[in-house]
């Protein structure tokens, strides 16, 4: 694990020196007070967290990610922001909305972080987010202070933690009346997500077993509503 741990940090060091060199570059040219940056990861990496290396599932050392950006006309600089949710299409719409250009189609769900990075107040947010790990066939719900992880195997056991008095995700609530309660509403968060957006089914001869696992897993969920 020490290995691992040190090999993955050495990893990161890594890349930070190359996004060093580059926005070196960057700062020294003509585009410096014209450029937004933004920097992210699609998954995190478990580190020997829950056992886990890699990625593929949906507690927090996976799940979550950092997203930097900076705007050299911005007012925020060097804030943190830990309040807001945010999910990956959110980048997307940032971009287009510093871009000035219409947000993509089929963006139903994305909010753009411009007004936060500019330090206003956003009312119309996200009070809870969705996502899927297609490698470990799962989907969770996450909001303020708890999350529920679903796994499209109905033979593995839900995941229900609350992250505010549990931020390592050590005790499973699922069998308790709050953990049930809450497993109850991000169902049906789920379904209201599926409302809004539209599945990806690929061609007859692109089809993966994966992509079938997750349809009829949403299939179902929306049969037992």
């Amino acid at each position: 694990w020490r290995f691992y741990i040190y090999s993955y940090y050495r990893l990161v060091e890594m890349v930070d020196a190359e996004i060093a060199s580059l926005y070196g570059a960057l700062k020294s040219s003509r585009f410096a007070d014209n450029t937004v940056v933004v920097f992210a990861s699609d998954h995190g990496d478990g580190l020997g967290f829950h056992g886990n290396v890699s990625k593929g599932y949906m507690e927090e050392e996976a799940w979550r990610v950092p997203v930097i950006v900076v705007d050299p006309g911005g007012v925020t600089k060097g804030k943190r922001d830990d309040e807001h949710l945010s999910i990956g299409v959110d980048i997307t719409a940032t971009i287009c909305d510093y871009a000035q250009v219409p947000m993509m189609p089929k963006m139903t769900i994305a909010r753009s972080l411009k007004p936060l990075v500019k330090g206003k107040k956003v009312d119309d947010w996200h009070d809870h987010i969705v996502g899927e790990s297609f490698h470990g066939q799962q989907v969770a719900v996450r909001d303020a202070r708890y999350k529920t992880i679903f796994y499209c195997n109905p033979k593995v056991k839900t995941k229900v933690f609350d992250l505010k008095a549990d931020p390592l995700e050590m005790k499973n609530l699922v069998d308790m009346s709050d953990g049930k309660a809450v497993m109850a509403n991000h169902k049906n968060r789920i379904l209201e997500f599926l409302d809004k957006v539209e599945l990806y089914e690929p061609p007859a001869n692109q089809k993966k077993k994966t992509h079938e696992v997750y349809l009829n897993y949403y299939k179902k969920l929306r049969e037992e509503a």
